[in-house]
């Protein structure tokens, strides 16, 4: 997964700063609140797009593929 994003930033097609990372075994039993992931990216980077990397997404209750 971070080889590919590694490519990316390296062919220029994403900055370093675009990555939101989110590891979902630090979220178990917890609410995520994804609008204030969002919000709070848009006040730091305002002219980027957040691109999403999520890791151990299974540990989620009722996450299906």
């Amino acid at each position: 997964m971070f080889q590919v994003v590694q490519q990316l930033i390296k062919q220029k097609k994403l900055k370093l700063e675009q990555i939101v990372f989110l590891d979902f075994s630090e979220f178990v039993d917890k609410k995520i609140d994804f609008n204030k992931i969002a919000e709070n990216f848009y006040e730091l980077y305002p002219n980027l797009t957040p691109f999403f990397m999520f890791d151990e997404i299974q540990e989620i209750t009722n996450f299906t593929p």
